[in-house]
C-alpha cells in the first residue's frame, strides 16, 4: 500500500507538471500570438508610413515637374516675344533701308531724266554765222 501511495503521489505530481506545462505552453502560444499581432500591427503602420513617405515624395516630383513645365513654358513664350520683338526691329530697319533705296532709286531716276533733258534742250548753234 506504501507503494501504491507513491505511485499515485507521483501519478499526481506527474498530472499537475503535465497541467502546468501545458499551462505554460498555452501561455507561450497566446503571448506568442499577442507578440506576431503586435508585429503584425507594427508593418502595417511601418507600411502606410512609407506609403504616405511615397505618396508625399510622388506629389513634391510631380509639383517640381509641374513647376519645371510651367517656367519652360514661360521661357519659351519669353523667348517667342524676344523673337519677335527683334524681327520687329529688323522689319522696321528692312522698312527704313528699304525707304533709303527708295529715295535713292527715285533720285537717280529724276537726275538722269534732267540730264537727259538737259541734253535734248541743248541748242545748236551751227546754224547761226558769226560776224566778220
Amino acid at each position: 500500500s506504501d507503494v501504491y501511495k507513491r505511485q499515485a503521489e507521483r501519478l499526481a505530481e506527474m498530472k499537475e507538471e503535465n497541467e502546468r506545462i501545458s499551462e505554460q505552453k498555452r501561455a507561450n502560444y497566446f503571448e506568442k500570438k499577442k507578440m506576431e499581432e503586435r508585429l503584425w500591427e507594427e508593418r502595417q503602420i511601418k507600411q502606410s508610413e512609407a506609403l504616405e513617405a511615397h505618396k508625399e515624395k510622388c506629389l513634391v516630383k510631380e509639383m517640381q515637374t509641374r513647376e519645371m513645365r510651367e517656367n519652360a513654358k514661360q521661357a519659351d513664350e519669353d523667348r517667342k516675344k524676344e523673337i519677335m520683338e527683334k524681327m520687329g526691329q529688323k522689319d522696321e530697319n528692312v522698312k527704313r533701308q528699304q525707304s533709303k533705296n527708295k529715295k535713292l532709286v527715285e533720285q537717280m531716276i529724276m537726275n538722269h531724266m534732267a540730264k537727259e533733258k538737259e541734253m535734248q534742250e541743248a541748242v545748236s548753234y551751227t546754224h547761226l554765222t558769226l560776224p566778220t
